[in-house]
């Protein structure tokens, strides 16, 4: 009986039977004048829908204007409104730069921060329609504004960091008044970017463009400054005895992510290249039976999202983006659902602002395999001179 290889690629390969998904992909037409538009955030709202945080680009001859957006979408991810932010993307002339997701607010308003070179206001106050309230100027000048959410007093936590790489955390209150401006609460390099998380209990963790992390109190108090000897990508994730997780930078091996304790240490890692071989995790977040949901791309630039099981040593669940005839998704950043699976926001190849939504068992995933089938005459798995070949075969 002759026998055929499957001779891989030298690309990764993961190859693994797990449990599949309803899989449902809607992407979003671009607002009038604008020729691009991206996914960077998803969050539930109380309706039973989602907000998408993401961007549109264009309005000007050079298509340099990028603004802020917002979509609500309700529980079937139907479009309710739809709208931007910070300038027109039919008169251009303005850039913002989104860095964290549109915050839901007890009276199903929202808020919203961005760095904005536009108009003077880069936190506004929104209804539940999306439209702005109230807007404020926190700093001339800023790199990056990040809204974290709420503090344990009720004002919006609020991180901003001017050009001159210096750091400032604020506290705006729901009418708009600042009620701290704590300044140079961390250092940072001038032109890079710093990124700042919320934790459980409250307090505020800053990385900075050097690696160093810094732990502070709701007021800006430090508590502790570490630097980890595995750099430390743009996503955290807080845990409820106050420590949190925290994705390393991409390595050969794989990514892998930091579990720390309250006090900065780490105390357990995991995802090393046997559990996530072929995927690029860029988020990680917390999944509602407490095991880690990792999201990201795969190595051949498509959106997933994987859940691990509690002891993190394997995947439970992972989703790709579904192949059709619309553009598919790039990065993923997806946040966990109510009911065990996930929802991701992101960008499709031709520019526009998807959504991948998890859901319900449908069976068993083998992911695609791409190689080259080969007759092997004598048995010995490999292609020998004579043996024919079928190059980059799909199974």
């Amino acid at each position: 009986m002759k026998k055929f290889s499957l001779l891989l690629c030298s690309f990764w390969i993961f190859l693994s039977a797990i449990v599949a998904q309803t899989n449902q992909k809607v992407t979003y037409p671009n607002p009038p004048n604008a020729f691009r538009s991206s996914g960077l955030f998803v969050r539930a709202t109380s309706d039973g829908g989602y907000i998408l945080t993401g961007n549109v680009i264009g309005g000007n001859t050079n298509n340099t204007s990028e603004l802020t957006r917002l979509l609500k979408v309700d529980a079937n991810l139907q479009v309710q409104w739809d709208q931007v932010y910070f300038g027109n993307p039919a008169t251009g002339g303005g850039l913002t730069q989104t860095v964290s997701a549109a915050l839901p607010l007890s009276d199903g308003g929202y808020a919203l921060a961005a760095r904005n070179d536009s108009t003077l206001n880069e936190f506004l106050r929104l209804n539940a329609n999306g439209d702005v309230l109230w807007g404020k100027d926190l700093i001339p000048g800023s790199r990056s504004v990040e809204l974290l959410g709420i503090a344990p007093n009720g004002n919006y936590l609020i991180v901003a960091q001017a050009f001159n790489g210096s750091v400032t955390l604020f506290q705006v209150d729901d009418m708009g008044n600042i009620d701290l401006q704590a300044i140079n609460v961390m250092s940072g390099t001038a032109g890079n970017f710093i990124r700042s998380f919320l934790l459980a209990n409250g307090d505020v963790l800053i990385r900075n463009s050097a690696g160093a992390m810094r732990r502070m109190t709701a007021n800006g108090t430090a508590l502790w400054t570490v630097t980890p000897a595995a750099g430390i990508q743009n996503s955290v994730a807080p845990l409820p005895d106050g420590g949190f997780w925290a994705l390393g930078n991409y390595t050969v091996n794989g990514t892998i992510a930091y579990r720390f304790d309250q006090s900065g240490n780490v105390i357990e890692q995991t995802l090393p290249g046997t559990v996530l071989p072929s995927l690029v995790p860029h988020n990680i977040t917390i999944a509602s039976n407490g095991a880690l949901l990792v999201s990201g791309l795969t190595q051949t630039d498509r959106a997933f999202v994987a859940q691990l099981n509690t002891a993190h040593t394997a995947i439970e669940w992972s989703a790709q983006t579904p192949a059709d005839a619309e553009g598919y998704l790039l990065d993923l950043n997806a946040i966990p659902t109510t009911d065990g699976w996930a929802i991701g926001a992101s960008t499709t190849n031709n520019g526009q602002l998807g959504v991948l939504r998890v859901s319900e068992n449908s069976g068993t995933l083998v992911n695609i395999v791409k190689g080259r089938l080969a007759k092997d005459d004598n048995e010995n798995c490999q292609v020998d001179t004579g043996e024919p070949g079928l190059p980059q075969t799909q199974i």
